[in-house]
């Protein structure tokens, strides 16, 4: 006798967080990929340059912590950064040792286009979702980021 599986829909609130937290990962993983794929720059070195612009003239440090990466992974971001002339990077006058880092212009220019590019994708998200639950998604991901600091 053969058996016929039936499809039934996931309850997601009975799987565990983390792997709930993985399947939307992906899913917001393969949303972001398009808008990003017009740019030669990765998201992770896209979020860095972001905190440069947003935040100029810091140490290497402040911005490692600020990004939630260890300073070597950091400090290889900002060679790719700066040989591609998105950012200078100068040592710091108070600690020669440290060395401080600052948007160009081009780097800037790139910033805006890739900004301009997510917020088409936070158009999506507002279709798939609704404004108030993105908007209620958005304010608990702020939360769940500025809480997680010091992690």
């Amino acid at each position: 006798m053969e058996q016929v599986l039936k499809k039934e829909a996931i309850d997601f609130t009975e799987m565990p967080f983390g792997s709930m937290l993985s399947i939307a990962y992906r899913q917001i993983q393969g949303i972001l990929r398009d808008p990003l794929s017009e740019f030669t720059l990765p998201a992770p070195l896209a979020t860095v340059l972001w905190v440069i612009v947003e935040q100029p003239g810091r140490r290497q440090t402040y911005y490692a912590d600020a990004c939630k990466i260890d300073l070597a992974t950091f400090g290889r971001y900002l060679d790719t950064l700066s040989r591609r002339g998105l950012v200078t990077v100068e040592p710091d006058a108070e600690d020669g040792r440290a060395k401080l880092a600052r948007p160009t212009s081009e780097g800037v220019a790139l910033l805006y286009r890739i900004v301009e590019a997510l917020k088409r994708t936070d158009k999506e998200f507002i279709e798939l979702l609704g404004r108030d639950q993105f908007e209620r998604m958005r304010e608990d991901l702020a939360r769940f980021l500025e809480n997680t600091k010091s992690l």
